[in-house]
């Protein structure tokens, strides 16, 4: 019976993990791509101006883009102007200047540019940028030549925009998984743990769980208090009804150190004690006992896959309460978990 429960609780931690494990992993979620759209410059009427100001942002919202307000908040910028069609080439003004004077709430864009008043049969040529709004650069480029602005002009402008945008990667948004004032974390634990009296024992089939919450209130350091139920199978003598199946609750307080590896993983050696209460009382376990262990941690979705290898071993012995047979506990730990932050610094 000993044998089957054994293989029963690793079997059930191993297929938990296989199943846990990649739907955290691949549950990242991307956002909407953040859009400047400043004023359009160049040549033309005011009514013009605005008319493509307008559209470009009807069609960032349309086709599920995020516009914002100011360049610094943008992931890219589309920018438009105006200018004769000559047949042969596009007399267009110099390159906008992304400038921040140029570029800073739709309350200042009716102002930003100056237009030369033209005759009724010119034709117009309108080119709209994409830009990467952190580096300046100009991902590529669209042109609609037009006489009057009317609703084949609406129809071209969606598809410009489009051209531009949907060539554009998803936007993972950056999830700062380490960088909060508050963790909390559970996880399914493997605990095998020797016992020591007359006979020495070692029980491999025991499991559990756990929940923790951490406090981070520095950088790199943090301070834990968790919650973790486990069963402690004692045997202290070779006879068969010298086994005693107990459950325990165990309340660790430790303080751990948290090392950034890169932006993807990390390392929190941690140190400790914990507070034992049997739940059967068919065991005394000693009230405290000191623990050591390191989590390892790699992002996934919105928080981080845990890896908790830990030892454990008790102040003082242990005992038997109907019997009073005394013995020593030495106790290792393995938790496979998930960890939320909350609060960020």
């Amino acid at each position: 019976m000993r044998f089957e429960s054994m293989y029963f609780h690793k079997c059930l931690c191993f297929v938990l993990f296989l199943i846990l494990f990649p739907l955290s992993l691949f549950s990242q979620t991307s956002r909407e791509i953040k859009v400047y759209v400043p004023p359009v410059a160049g040549v033309g009427s005011m009514a013009d101006a605005a008319y493509f100001y307008k559209q470009i942002t009807y069609e960032v919202v349309l086709q599920y883009n995020s516009p914002v307000r100011n360049l610094q908040s943008s992931d890219y910028t589309l920018r438009g102007a105006i200018a004769h069609y000559t047949g042969e080439s596009f007399s267009f003004l110099p390159s906008i200047n992304l400038s921040e004077e140029l570029l800073d709430t739709s309350a200042e864009h009716e102002a930003e540019a100056e237009y030369e008043t033209d005759s009724e049969n010119d034709e117009f040529v309108f080119r709209l940028e994409l830009v990467d709004s952190k580096t300046n650069t100009v991902l590529g480029q669209q042109e609609i030549i037009f006489l009057v602005v009317d609703s084949s002009v609406d129809e071209l402008i969606s598809v410009i925009i489009y051209n531009l945008l949907s060539g554009i990667p998803d936007i993972i948004e950056g999830l700062d998984w380490r960088d909060k004032y508050l963790f909390l974390s559970g996880a399914l634990l493997w605990a095998p743990r020797l016992y020591e009296a007359d006979y020495q024992s070692i029980s491999i089939a025991n499991a559990g769980l756990s929940i923790m919450a951490e406090f981070h209130f520095l950088p790199y350091m943090a301070l834990g208090l968790g919650m973790e139920f486990t069963n402690d199978w004692v045997v202290v003598s070779a006879a068969q009804d010298e086994s005693y199946l107990d459950f325990v609750m165990e309340f660790p307080l430790i303080i751990k150190g948290v090392f950034k590896l890169s932006d993807f993983y990390s390392i929190e050696p941690y140190a400790g004690v914990k507070f034992n209460l049997s739940v059967t009382n068919l065991t005394a376990p000693f009230w405290i006992s000191w623990l050591a262990g390191f989590e390892f941690g790699f992002k996934a979705g919105q928080g981080m896959v845990t890896i908790n290898p830990r030892f454990a071993m008790d102040f003082d012995s242990s005992y038997i309460t109907s019997t009073s047979q005394e013995y020593s506990r030495y106790m290792l730990q393995l938790g496979v978990g998930y960890k939320l932050g909350f609060f960020k610094r």
